[in-house]
């Protein structure tokens, strides 16, 4: 009897089947486009997410014929869509990317509601937010009082196979709607927003479970009606369930189509001038952190801008010296910034260029500086956290292993990198696989090089004075 677990990504769905002992034995993955506009919007068809978890289940059942006893979910988070009575889209899937809101959040911030309301939630004031895409949806006139709900992705999933409007703590908690202290719909909130709760979804914990009934689902071989449905967390919160324990100074460092450090701690931690977000992850665990919106995504950006060929930019990084003296500057904000900043105007750009960079010279600088960016998120969360000492890596930048070398290097801090790479998979796995451990799995260590730490923190600085220029 195995394990199948359903990651719900910004870029691709990804799902992936475990013995009881929490070895992979499959994985497939069903990508989907974002349509992203000049005025800020980033969206999907949630139809097509749907779809793409329908034949990732049957690929992987196909292929490897076992009988699953549990279905359980990871998300992205901050996604938000209004459904009309029969649970059809009234509108696209708007994104975590998605910055349309950015007038509105300005506003927010400028009235006292903001600090109360990030006490009460933990998710920092900023358009990735529901709360945000709310307060735009209301400026914008009738749309948002036509739809009988709003919800995100994994309750449009969870709704297609169970017909129930369910969400996990762990993914409401990052909605700006939620009071993480009485683990509710904070009424002064929803009053704010002239937002009803029935329009919103039942609030129940992560390991809470149903039964398959859905007709599509129990046409693939290996699901029955025993198969048991578990709603699962956010993506964020899994990864860090799957790497590391609570207070053990060690944070997880993810890098995928954004970016993000958490640490797990035993207790609910609000930093008091709003940087950093607290989300659930499950009963007397909590994660705190910073998540940026510049990771992979500027690679991508990177890969279209300097070569005809789609992926080109991925071979180069092997052949990237990273021990060259270089001053070329890169600033990587091009999509705004959450933490350290939480400023949806910032822009980035590379700063010193001059007709002697090469196209090598452009993505090894943008390399550094997306991860000078998370140097500084890391600073905060020793100030709130205490210091770390280590750190796991997970994402798909950490595919190529040269990478996390030089994420040792520039941090100064020791990397486990553990075989399975996909951590919000596994730690979906293990809400309903208690007795596995994964941090008995086989994990390489990579070590900092002192004379390349030394460079980078030469580097850091002259980061941090053109950034502060800019700024």
């Amino acid at each position: 009897m195995t394990i199948l677990t359903i990651d719900i990504g910004t870029t691709s769905t990804k799902v992936l089947l475990f013995d009881p002992a929490l070895n992979q034995l499959a994985i497939t993955k069903n990508d989907y486009p974002t349509t992203m506009t000049a005025d800020g919007f980033a969206e999907q068809n949630p139809d097509a997410i749907y779809e793409a978890v329908l034949t990732g289940i049957e690929d992987v059942l196909t292929t490897h014929r076992h009988k699953v006893k549990t279905i359980v979910f990871s998300s992205a988070m901050h996604s938000l869509m209004g459904v009309d009575r029969s649970g059809k889209p009234l509108t696209p899937l708007m994104l975590w990317s998605d910055n349309r809101a950015v007038e509105q959040i300005d506003h927010l911030k400028s009235q006292p509601e903001a600090e109360k309301f990030f006490k009460k939630t933990g998710t920092p004031i900023h358009p990735m937010s529901p709360l945000a895409k709310i307060l735009w949806l209301k400026d914008e006139g009738t749309l948002f009082d036509s739809a009988t709900k709003w919800i995100g992705i994994k309750e449009y999933i969870w709704f297609q196979l169970t017909g129930e409007y369910q969400v996990d703590y762990s993914i409401v908690s990052a909605t700006g709607l939620f009071n993480s202290e009485t683990l509710a719909w904070d009424r002064e909130i929803l009053t704010y927003l002239n937002l009803l709760e029935g329009k919103l979804s039942e609030c129940v914990d992560v390991t809470y479970s149903q039964k398959v009934i859905s007709d599509e689902l129990l046409k693939i071989d290996g699901i029955n009606g025993e198969t048991e449905l578990v709603i699962g967390g956010s993506d964020g919160t899994l990864a860090n369930l799957a790497s590391i324990k609570a207070d053990d100074n060690m944070a997880n460092l993810s890098l995928g189509t954004s970016g993000a450090i958490r640490v797990t701690t035993k207790k609910r931690v609000i930093d008091p001038e709003g940087r950093l977000f607290c989300y659930y992850l499950r009963p007397g665990e909590w994660v705190i952190g910073g998540a940026v919106n510049n990771g992979g995504n500027v690679l991508n950006f990177l890969d279209q801008l300097l070569f005809e060929t789609p992926g080109r930019i991925y071979d180069k990084l092997d052949k990237l010296d990273f021990t060259r003296e270089s001053e070329l500057i890169f600033l990587p904000h091009i999509h705004g910034e959450r933490a350290p900043f939480w400023d949806s105007h910032l822009t980035g750009g590379w700063l010193g260029l001059t007709a002697i960079h090469t196209k090598e010279d452009l993505i090894r600088a943008a390399i550094e500086g997306i991860l000078f960016n998370l140097v500084d998120v890391l600073k905060l969360l020793n100030q709130q956290a205490g210091p770390i000492e280590r750190l796991t890596v997970s994402g798909g930048f950490f595919q190529n292993q040269k990478l996390v070398q030089v994420t040792s290097d520039l941090f100064g801090l020791p990397i486990e990198l553990n075989e399975t790479i996909e951590q919000s998979s596994l730690g979906a796995a293990l809400l309903v696989c208690h007795e596995a451990d994964p941090t008995t799995s086989s994990q390489k260590l990579y070590r900092p090089n002192s004379d390349q730490h030394e460079r980078y923190q030469k580097k850091y600085q002259l980061y941090q004075k053109k950034l502060k220029k800019e700024i």
